[in-house]
Order: structure tokens, then sequence, then C-alpha cells
């Protein structure tokens, strides 16, 4: 579902996104206050190759299940229910998450402690191979983190779109973060360690 007041805005890049609600830009990113989303392209189709995303963010919202930047429609009735891949915040705990899913297999993994201190983190979520063991990680910080899973060869397409700060808007439930989104940035192949920690030096002197 869709809050009010769409506005069309470009970034560095001049990509087209929608922002709806009133999120609002400040010099570190823009300010979701549990009733925004942008909206970005649509019909992403990752397949079963690897793929990273990674996000700078930071909330202290401790309730519910957040989505940070998704792909993943969750509501009984959306089109493409179960299909992507969400990064999100499980508020009971704190950590952050990466679940993916193609409607039947859903690989997931969590961060190894909360992050919703009110402070920066940067979470890099990385698909290294099809499938086997090991195969999907996570680094938080740059710091590699204890839990991995099997991608289990699943496809990863969907004509949802990508969203910041909520579900996709063709979705029939929502899942508002509360908090600041920083830059998010999504490839089509794995990040190397090395990457990861070139991407962090890279862009932590505006999230000091």
């Amino acid at each position: 579902a869709l809050p009010t007041s769409p506005m069309a805005s470009l970034d560095i890049n001049q990509y087209v996104c929608t922002v709806y609600g009133g999120a609002t830009w400040g010099a570190q990113g823009r300010a979701f206050d549990g009733d925004d989303e942008i909206v970005g392209p649509t019909s992403i189709s990752l397949g079963s190759s690897p793929f990273s995303v990674g996000v700078w963010f930071k909330t202290t919202q401790s309730a519910g299940n957040p989505e940070i930047i998704c792909t993943m429609e969750q509501g009984a009735a959306s089109p493409n229910k179960d299909k992507g891949f969400s990064m999100y915040l499980a508020g009971a705990t704190g950590k952050v998450n990466l679940f993916m899913g193609d409607a039947v297999t859903f690989p997931s993994i969590a961060s190894n402690g909360a992050v919703n201190d009110g402070n920066w983190h940067h979470a890099v979520g990385v698909r290294l191979a099809s499938t086997g063991a090991g195969q999907v990680v996570m680094y938080v910080d740059t710091i590699l983190q204890t839990a991995t899973a099997n991608p289990s060869g699943i496809s990863i397409s969907t004509t949802a779109a990508i969203t910041l700060g909520n579900r996709p808007p063709t979705d029939t439930s929502d899942s508002f973060l509360t908090g600041t989104i920083g830059e998010a940035i999504l490839y089509t192949r794995a990040l190397t360690a090395n990457e990861v920690m070139r991407n962090y030096l890279a862009t932590k002197w505006r999230y000091a």
C-alpha cells in the first residue's frame, strides 16, 4: 500500500525513484517516519546468479519487522508473494536479516548482534553461488557475520519494485521503517570481503 504525496526524485546517477509520504532528504540520507517509502525500478531478475545488496541505515525501532531494502511482497493476495529478497530489521532482537525466496524455499541469515542502537551501520548481504552450504553471507560494518545459508539454487525473479523503508507498493501489507537510510546499492555479482571494506571506507565519512 502506498502512503500519500508522491514525489519524483533523482539520485546522483540520475536514476528516477518515487518518494511517498514525505521521506525527507538530509545530509546523510532520507529520514523515514514510519509511514514513508521510496520506490525504485521494477521487474528485478537476478535468477540463481550471485548478487550483493548493501545499505547504510540507522534506527532505534524495536517493534515489528520493518523493511530497509526490499523486493519481496508478503501480503496474502500480493502478486509476487514470497519472491525476491528482503533486508529487514527484526524488531524483537534488533538484528538485521537477509531473507530471500522463490515462493517455495526461503534461505535467510541474521546479524550476530543488534543494530537498532541509533548509530549508523553498513549491512551487506552476498549470495556467493547458486547453491551450496555457506553461500549466503552477511557483513555488518565490514565484519563477516557468523550465520550463513544455502541458497538452494532458488531463482530470484519478481515484477515488484525495489523499495526502501517498506515493502513494495504492490504488496497488500506494510512494514514501515522508522529511521534513516543512506546509500543503498545492488550488484549483480558477489562482492569480495575486500570490496565490502573498500565500499565501507569510501562512504563512511558521510555517516560519522
